[in-house]
C-alpha cells in the first residue's frame, strides 16, 4: 500500500511536470483537447454581446446583419438543445459551430 501511494503521488508528478513543459514550450498542454467544445463555450456569451452591439439597420452593414442575427438564433438553438439532441449529427452544436467557423472573419469592428 505504501508503494502504491507513493506511485500515485510520482506518477501524478510527472503528469504536473509534463504539462507544465507543454505550457512553456507550445503555450497550451495536450489536456486540452479533451474538451476542446468546453474550451469554446466560454466565448458565447461575448460573442452573443458583440453580435447584439454591432447589428445595424443600415444597407451597407446587410451582410453582416444577416451573419450577426442568424449567429443569434444558431446560438439560441444550441442553448435550447435537448439533451437527447447532444447524440445526433449534425445537431444544433454542430450546426453553430460550422456557422461560425465559417463566418469568423465577420466577429471584429
Amino acid at each position: 500500500m505504501k508503494y502504491l501511494l507513493s506511485d500515485i503521488k510520482y506518477y501524478g508528478l510527472l503528469k504536473t511536470i509534463k504539462y507544465a513543459y507543454q505550457r512553456a514550450v507550445h503555450g497550451y498542454d495536450e489536456t486540452i483537447y479533451w474538451e476542446f467544445d468546453s474550451y469554446f463555450i466560454q466565448f458565447l456569451e461575448p460573442l452573443k454581446k458583440f453580435c447584439r452591439d454591432n447589428i445595424t439597420n443600415s444597407e451597407v452593414d446587410k451582410m453582416r446583419t444577416t451573419i450577426f442575427l442568424t449567429t443569434l438564433e444558431k446560438i439560441k438553438a444550441f442553448e435550447e438543445m435537448d439533451y437527447k439532441d447532444q447524440f445526433k449529427k449534425p445537431n444544433a452544436e454542430s450546426k453553430m459551430w460550422i456557422y461560425i467557423a465559417e463566418h469568423i472573419g465577420w466577429y471584429w469592428d
